[in-house]
């Protein structure tokens, strides 16, 4: 079976203030076996906001003027058709936090990474 490749993008507001521009490639190497890249670029919605999950809590940041530009995410990932119902996924995720967060933090943020696995069983 040949290698099927899918581009796509899109934007998202998952928050009132967030906004998310996506960028995913995904190829399925067999019928058992996909892999995927995705590039997050992460921004404010509006200048002068709170960003944070609890609007209603103490010292939220705000957005004051300037750079909008949050961080920018690139994940990798691995799905593994184990079975009917099965699904074996790996992943890495890279972050950098954009300069602006440097100033929220006193000091220069460090990127991270993460990586995950999941094993899923759908009966």
């Amino acid at each position: 079976m040949p290698c099927r490749t899918v581009v796509s993008a899109g934007e998202a507001d998952l928050q009132p203030v967030l906004r998310i521009h996506r960028l995913a490639l995904t190829a399925r190497l067999s019928p058992r076996d996909i892999v995927g890249a995705k590039y997050f670029h992460i921004r404010t919605n509006e200048i002068d906001s709170p960003i944070g999950l609890d609007p209603s809590g103490p010292d939220i940041p705000q957005i004051f003027g300037g750079s909008k530009h949050l961080a920018d995410d690139i994940s990798v990932d691995y799905t593994r058709v184990i079975g009917e119902g099965m699904f074996l996924n790996a992943a890495v995720l890279y972050s950098r936090p954009a300069a602006l967060l440097d100033g929220f933090a006193g000091e220069p943020l460090p990127d991270w990474i993460s990586v995950t696995t999941t094993l899923t069983l759908r009966f």
